[in-house]
């Protein structure tokens, strides 16, 4: 999941505040980086605690599909479907 850019209950801005969670969430419990970065609604603490970053295992899965479509037999099936 690619963390939103608002919380879909009221619309705080959350996703300049992920990188920064990340990093605190290495040195203290996950309450208290929210404390330090100022996450008060519990709707925004939610989207927080419960993202996963999945943009270097998309990547993974991109150059794999790359991969396959430079294969020439992959090419032929990808035109049947």
């Amino acid at each position: 999941m690619i963390v939103p850019i608002r919380c879909h209950a009221c619309g705080c801005v959350i996703a300049e505040k992920y990188p920064k969670f990340k990093k605190l969430q290495r040195v203290c419990s996950d309450w208290e980086a929210l404390y330090y970065l100022g996450v008060k609604n519990t709707c925004c603490r939610g989207i927080l605690m419960n993202s996963i970053d999945l943009t270097a295992k998309l990547m993974h899965y991109d150059n794999h599909r790359m991969q396959i479509r430079a294969d020439p037999r992959e090419e032929v099936s990808d035109q049947h479907i």
